[in-house]
């Protein structure tokens, strides 16, 4: 049993859930954030469903993560926090006011969390979660030969929005500009605490707890599923990405808190290999020769190769966490295995 109590805030995350399930494997006592009673109770019930000793876990509701007030509450009623991983931040391409639906719940959601803190002295460790939407150039104005490294960043600025509703380059934007807010704080603030950023890609992999509605996955979980849904003789939609496993970055965060003394002020970029749609239906087609799919391939094409872009080399992270990733191929058959056995 650790001595350690972790806060995660946003608990009912797909990565949020995988770090709360690897906290308690450990003996971490859990805090989770989440919106409503119904939620915690929720989380705690698959929890328990899922052999977890549930006595671990305990959850606080925090319906808005934009009031500072919401974590310096949370800090004063349970002084024993002595960690906290901070993956609370909005996934949706749909919003229609990007200022208001993104970009202020991440940048001062996370300044907050930081103020918060800081005011705090009985956190010794803070691990936030960002995207490699903050190293990628997503304005496409920088040249595919540059090489992104943990050290680059997304050169997005307001001025790149197509409009107050672009979804995909507002998350781009919501990102960056929290990362740099850590960044400025890590430099200026002298915080007590050690603070790591990880910086997840496209995150697959299976749900951390039972699966009640397949129709109702995560943005990058629900790529895998699309796959899933498709028919003999449709073409697949060209998208080209990189993966990283979702159990590996729950991982990462653990270990982002447990080796601080490696960690602190990195940011820790988790991509593994690159994936299409027709590799993925390839996967399928080999590991489940039964479903009728659309025709998988393992080749690029040359757009998706041209369209792919950046090169990259996170290297550096790899080193510091030490251990390695879940292969695309096991990432895949167990999403699949997952959303086939809830039909």
């Amino acid at each position: 049993m650790s001595t350690e109590t972790v806060f995660v805030t946003g608990a009912t995350g797909f990565i949020a859930q995988h770090i709360v399930k690897q906290l308690i494997e450990k003996g971490y006592k859990t805090i989770g954030s989440v919106r409503s009673n119904e939620k915690g109770e929720n989380l705690k019930s698959l929890i328990k469903q899922a052999g977890l000793d549930s006595k671990l876990f305990s959850y606080v509701v925090v319906p808005d993560i934009i009031k500072k007030e919401s974590f310096d509450k949370v800090f004063e009623e349970n002084p024993e926090i002595t960690v906290v991983l901070h993956t609370a931040s909005p996934v949706d391409f749909s919003v229609k006011d990007v200022q208001k639906g993104l970009v202020d719940p991440a940048v001062i959601g996370t300044k907050n969390i930081l103020s918060s803190a800081q005011q705090h002295k009985n956190i010794k460790h803070l691990v936030i979660t960002s995207s490699t939407a903050t190293v990628q150039d997503t304005t496409g104005n920088r040249p595919s030969t540059e090489l992104v490294t943990e050290k680059s960043w997304n050169p997005i600025t307001h001025d790149d929005l197509k409009s107050p509703s672009d979804g995909q380059l507002g998350y781009s934007l919501s990102k960056t500009l929290a990362g740099k807010e850590v960044v400025k704080f890590f430099e200026n603030s002298n915080p007590h605490f050690t603070i790591t950023s990880v910086l997840p890609t496209y995150v697959f992999g299976p749900q951390a707890f039972e699966v009640k509605d397949p129709n109702q996955l995560n943005h990058s979980a629900e790529i895998v599923n699309q796959v899933l849904k498709s028919k003999p003789g449709d073409t697949l939609p060209e998208q080209v990405g990189t993966f990283i496993d979702v159990r590996d970055v729950a991982h990462a965060h653990l270990k982002a808190f447990e080796i601080a003394d490696k960690t602190n002020g990195k940011r820790l970029v988790t991509a593994n290999t690159y994936w299409t749609n027709p590799l993925i239906a390839h996967i399928i087609n080999k590991n489940f020769p039964d479903l009728k799919i659309a025709k998988g391939s393992i080749e690029l094409s040359d757009k998706e190769i041209k369209d792919k872009g950046q090169k990259f080399d996170f290297s550096a992270t790899r080193e510091i966490l030490g251990f390695d990733y879940v292969p695309l191929e096991k990432s895949v058959v167990d999403s699949v295995k997952q959303i086939l056995a809830t039909k």
